[in-house]
C-alpha cells in the first residue's frame, strides 16, 4: 500500500513538472545553469535579473538566453502557446547557453562582478 502512495505521488509530481510550459521548463532550467556558476541566483531571480547576469558574466551567452527570455515572456504573459518552431528555437538556445556556462566553468572564468 505504502509502495502504491508512493508511485502514485511520483506519477503526480512528474506530471505536474512536464505539464510546465517548454519555455518555462527551459527558463529554469538556464536559471539553474547560472546557479551554478553562481550561488547568488535563485528560484527568485526573475529573466531581467538573469539577462543581465549573463550580459556581465556571460556575455557570450546572453545572444542565445535572451532569445530563450523573450520567448519565455512571450508565452509565460501573452497567454499564447508557443509553434512547434518557436518551442524548437527554446531548446536549441538552452543548450547553447548550457555549454556557454559549462565551457566558461571549465575556463575558470571568474562571475563575480
Amino acid at each position: 500500500l505504502v509502495a502504491l502512495l508512493v508511485a502514485v505521488v511520483l506519477v503526480l509530481v512528474w506530471r505536474a513538472r512536464s505539464s510546465l510550459p517548454v519555455a518555462t521548463r527551459a527558463f529554469r532550467a538556464m536559471r539553474a545553469a547560472a546557479a551554478r556558476r553562481d550561488p547568488s541566483i535563485g528560484a527568485a531571480t526573475g529573466p531581467i535579473a538573469l539577462a543581465r547576469w549573463l550580459e556581465h558574466n556571460a556575455p557570450s551567452a546572453l545572444a542565445a538566453g535572451g532569445g530563450l527570455i523573450d520567448l519565455y515572456l512571450l508565452e509565460s504573459w501573452s497567454g499564447e502557446r508557443l509553434s512547434r518552431r518557436q518551442a524548437s528555437t527554446v531548446r536549441r538556445e538552452l543548450r547553447q547557453v548550457r555549454r556557454m556556462l559549462r565551457h566558461r566553468r571549465e575556463a575558470g572564468v571568474r562571475t563575480d562582478p
